[in-house]
């Protein structure tokens, strides 16, 4: 099987070309509760080959993958080709899939692992120069014909982007998911394979971490993460 990609909005869409072989036998899906009868079923069909049915569950979760990819790069480009690869993943990995927790929650699981990967290689490879790996700071926004109050909350949160995606990334992951992402310490625990309690733990330091490097900022906008 290949995989292609074509222009969707600002996201890449999958698109593939594969032969009747590529795709085992769907195997039951074991839904636990997490999984609509609806979503089973467009797993079903996506696990058989049918186009439209990968269609629909890549338009589905394109931007959801894209946004964590970008949240743990701040790149553009690099968040783009990390979508590609994540999707892939999902591509070959769907027929495993078996509900133990929401399609959504195994999809956030597998793209972060994905920059993770990415991530650690670059570091390895670069490792003489952590600049070389870190991501790129955004491009300030645009002040015309906005009011002030917006320009300045705008700016914070992308401070705030910006310092979680220099954490670490054991915590960076954790904030992706629970603070940018709005998961649940349930449900980013089951994406990352983690205990709850690890997942908490690294939530609250994380967020001493910002706190301390993003001291300058007032109000209650680290209290929202």
């Amino acid at each position: 099987m290949t995989g292609t990609f074509a222009r969707a909005g600002d996201v890449q869409l999958l698109q593939y070309e594969h032969g009747e072989s590529a795709f085992a036998p769907a195997p039951a899906v074991v839904r636990h509760g997490y999984v609509s009868e609806a979503e089973a079923d467009l797993i079903q069909d996506c696990i058989a080959g049918d186009h439209r049915a990968w269609e629909t569950l890549i338009r589905r979760y394109q931007q959801r993958v894209y946004n964590v990819a970008y949240h743990m790069t701040q790149d553009a480009d690099r968040a783009n080709d990390l979508a590609q690869e994540a999707f892939l993943q999902v591509i070959r990995s769907l027929h495993r899939f078996r509900g133990e927790a929401s399609l959504s929650t195994w999809i956030h699981g597998l793209t972060i692992r994905v920059c993770l990967h990415h991530l650690r290689k670059e570091r390895r490879r670069q490792s003489d120069s952590w600049e070389d790996v870190a991501p790129g700071r955004p491009e300030p926004a645009g002040r015309e014909g906005r009011p002030e109050d917006e320009v300045v909350r705008d700016q914070v949160q992308r401070e705030v982007r910006l310092a979680i995606s220099q954490l670490p990334l054991k915590f960076r992951t954790v904030m992706v998911l629970h603070g940018l992402g709005g998961m649940t310490y349930e449900e980013t625990a089951a994406a990352l394979g983690l205990p709850v309690n690890t997942v908490k733990t690294r939530v609250f330091r994380a967020k001493a971490r910002l706190r301390a490097s993003l001291q300058h900022l007032v109000g209650d906008d680290l209290d929202a993460l």
